[in-house]
């Protein structure tokens, strides 16, 4: 009886003792049983700091910017923590890309670029400083004709219709034409070329019908006469001048 009343004052002291919170304490069987999770707030997006990190020069083709997000010491990865919409653009001009939240962030929020026009005409090269070099002279054929052109800067041969265009380059009858080469892209002003059609040429041998031992063979072109061997023959009727 005596032991009994001893269990039951050890038993009153420790309820004495130790805190109810204690009693009230869950006690769990295993460690299959979790603690509760506390969700953790979403962190709003237009609280990360933002870089571009690229300077858009036109160009011709469509562009994309690229972002560098941060929050805190994190890095933020695309498509994880974040999508872009709206960043392709191509003409000189500016444009606006947002920013959409995802996974632990949310919101979105929108950012201005750029796409900047190429460098002043100060920096191009002038046309005029290129060597040109045209195709043998034109020789009328009946029909319209181009001349055909080669432009070298340095050891670069430029390219029609992207570093220059021609124009006035047709001609077809005899006589003298002049074509203009305008600077295209990198390159500007312009410079006239002048070049010719020349008439059709004739290259027939003539029997003059003298002897062998005096034989003459004349090259008539544009109505001249020929001095061959010491003879001269005149064109205009059937005189002959033994030198």
């Amino acid at each position: 009886m005596k032991k009994f009343r001893g269990i039951i004052v050890i038993l009153l002291v420790a309820g004495i003792l130790v805190p109810n919170t204690a009693w009230n304490t869950p006690i769990y069987a295993s460690q299959n049983d979790v603690m509760p999770i506390v969700k953790k707030e979403k962190v709003d997006i237009q609280n990360v700091s933002i870089n571009l990190t690229k300077q858009l020069v036109y160009n011709g083709n469509e562009q994309v910017q690229e972002v560098i997000l941060r929050y805190g010491n994190k890095t933020l990865r695309e498509k994880v923590d974040y999508v872009l919409e709206d960043n392709v653009a191509k003409e000189v001009g500016n444009y606006v890309l947002k920013i959409v939240g995802k996974g632990s962030f949310t919101g979105q929020v929108e950012v201005l670029y750029s796409i900047h026009p190429l460098p002043s005409s100060e920096e191009k090269i002038n046309i005029a400083k290129a060597s040109i070099k045209l195709k043998s002279p034109l020789v009328y054929n009946g029909k319209e004709q181009e001349q055909e052109i080669t432009l070298h800067v340095g050891n670069k041969r430029l390219v029609e219709n992207k570093d220059y265009f021609v124009e006035q380059n047709k001609a077809k009858d005899v006589g003298e034409y002049t074509l203009i080469i305008h600077g295209k892209g990198d390159y500007e002003g312009s410079k006239k070329v002048s070049f010719s059609v020349l008439p059709e040429e004739k290259h027939k041998p003539v029997h003059t019908g003298m002897n062998a031992d005096t034989e003459l063979f004349l090259l008539l072109s544009t109505g001249s006469i020929v001095s061959v061997a010491g003879t001269i023959i005149c064109s205009k009727g059937k005189k002959q001048m033994e030198s």
